[in-house]
């Protein structure tokens, strides 16, 4: 407000009855500047009374005076107003994304359920590299020989799948919480 004002000086209560001009009753001043040339009067009220649906502060501009001194400061007004509004959309990103970061951080059951993935594809490629190392068994007949590739095969892309899921389920989250982080910067 101060960068929006620059050329605007502080106008205390003091100076309020001299210049007779007065803030609305009702509202807490949080600020007040004058302009030291014109019958210009700007002052930033708190409304504590004003319900709001989100946890914020209700902030209030009156500027009071000339017509035309007010005409040339409203692009100034308009300016800050979409900057506040842009900084406050932005505000409300970083907290939801601060809440889903914390939410995933504090989600114990996707933990448990990658680790419980993770050892059992770990188990069952370690069980698929030794059975690889084995001799096939001699079992007599073509059939059953024919029998033990096809489960063997089975088994191997079976394997193989586990851990590309586990993969492809590590990576997911991984890159889920990569953006989140780079949207939080």
């Amino acid at each position: 407000m101060d960068k929006t004002l620059d050329d605007y000086s502080f106008y205390p209560e003091v100076d309020w009855v001299r210049f007779g001009y007065r803030p609305p009753e009702g509202y807490q001043v949080l600020g007040a500047w004058r302009h030291p040339h014109t019958k210009l009067f700007v002052f930033l009220l708190d409304n504590p009374r004003m319900m709001t649906v989100e946890p914020t502060v209700q902030l209030l501009l009156y500027v009071s005076g000339e017509a035309v001194e007010v005409g040339l400061l409203e692009p100034k007004l308009i300016g800050l107003k979409a900057a506040h509004a842009v900084d406050e959309k932005r505000g409300r990103t970083e907290t939801r994304i601060g809440e889903r970061l914390d939410r995933m951080n504090e989600t114990k059951h996707l933990a448990m359920l990658t680790s419980i993935i993770g050892v059992f594809t770990a188990i069952i490629n370690g069980f698929a590299l030794y059975l690889q190392q084995l001799p096939p068994p001699q079992l007599g007949s073509v059939a059953l020989n024919s029998i033990y590739q096809i489960g063997f095969a089975v088994f191997h892309f079976f394997a193989l799948g586990l851990l590309l899921l586990f993969l492809l389920t590590l990576a997911i989250y991984i890159v889920k919480y990569a953006i989140l982080l780079l949207r939080r910067l």
